[in-house]
């Protein structure tokens, strides 16, 4: 029985260690910035988008935990069909923003698939 007990404790271990993937790098992203403007109304996130841009392809495959420790959580979750969602995060102040009348600024949608791990990512 305790070997039956340890063994369950070594694998749930070892799932931990390896499930626990942190955040790609990106060079001149300052995810802290980033993080700290939700919605884009503090207009920092549009002096980012270059470096998250150039780097579109580091984003790909990586997995929505990892995504959301360099991103944040998504300023909006938009579902889409067969499990998949799209994470949309704003990168200009707009009508998301108190006081702003104007219409939605451009925004960087990141599409999630089935498997939770990242297959699009676009600037409108």
């Amino acid at each position: 029985m305790r070997k039956a007990i340890y063994y369950v404790l070594f694998l749930g271990l070892i799932n931990v260690l390896f499930s626990c993937k942190s955040a790609p790098e990106i060079e001149g992203f300052d995810a802290k910035k980033w993080k700290g403007d939700p919605n884009a109304c503090k207009n920092y996130r549009a002096a980012l988008l270059p470096a998250l841009e150039k780097n579109k392809d580091k984003l790909v495959k990586v997995e929505a935990g990892q995504l959301m420790q360099l991103l944040g959580r998504p300023d909006k979750n938009e579902l889409y069909r067969r499990n998949q969602r799209f994470y949309v995060y704003f990168i200009d102040a707009g009508s998301q923003c108190k006081g702003n009348n104007g219409s939605l600024g451009r925004t960087l949608r990141v599409r999630i698939d089935a498997l939770q791990r990242v297959s699009e990512v676009v600037v409108n």
